[in-house]
């Protein structure tokens, strides 16, 4: 995806906003509010939602039925960590989509989160604004393309994930920070990134496979407690 460039007035010039019926606009009339792309969203919670229901129908099944076995508490076992991981995902899901915006202003480009806190950043607090994927080791996979934000600090403002929003918005919201975009092609090591923007990473992601054993350690105990509470 490439996006184009052209001149954006500064907050303190003249202009006349030409509203357009599908456009929203906060209470202040000065940022124009873009949810997350729909078709992308309704995908994903389909799929998260047939995970869910099939773990809530083997679990159901097989509890009713006892497990008087360990063999036969496999299946309570299986039927709980699709529950489980569907459902947390689901939830998080539903709650983003509702919640979470883009906010374009004119110099100035803003962030509604899940819990609906907004983050806003003028021209002058913005030093970057990059898309690409991270290579985050020979362990694990490459992250998807996403625009990163990076203040004057290197920290990461936001990211924004060029799947989950319309390209024209995510074209706006580049040319709103009054940056070029500089667009990565290749996959970039995570140890460069991290080089390039300090304080933008944090050490789960820096050591992305050492998180994810802490993570599936953290649900096999939920999910063998779980269990337990079951068969009892």
């Amino acid at each position: 995806m490439r996006f184009g460039r052209k001149s954006t007035p500064l907050a303190g010039d003249s202009i006349t906003i030409v509203r357009m019926p599908a456009q929203v606009w906060d209470a202040s009339d000065e940022f124009r509010v873009v949810a997350p792309s729909t078709k992308t969203t309704r995908a994903l919670l389909t799929v998260l939602g047939t995970i869910t229901a099939i773990g809530g129908v083997i679990t159901l099944t097989t509890v009713s039925r006892g497990a008087a076995t360990v063999a036969s508490s496999r299946g309570p076992a299986y039927g709980l960590v699709m529950l489980l991981s569907g459902g947390v995902f689901f939830v998080f899901l539903l709650i983003w989509s509702a919640n979470v915006r883009l906010l374009i202003g004119r110099g100035a480009v803003g962030y509604r989160d899940a819990f609906r806190r907004r983050h806003f950043w003028s021209r002058g607090e913005i030093s970057h604004v990059v898309e690409m994927s991270i290579d985050y080791g020979w362990m694990t996979q490459t992250g998807q393309q996403a625009l990163y934000l990076f203040g004057l600090d290197g920290r990461r403002l936001v990211v924004l994930s060029v799947v989950a929003w319309h390209a024209n918005d995510l074209r706006d919201f580049v040319e709103a920070t009054g940056l070029p975009l500089d667009r990565r092609l290749e996959p970039v090591p995570i140890k460069l990134a991290d080089r390039e923007f300090p304080k933008a990473f944090s050490w789960g992601s820096r050591h992305l496979l050492a998180m994810g054993c802490l993570l599936t350690v953290a649900v096999v105990v939920m999910v063998i407690a779980a269990v337990v509470l079951f068969v009892r």
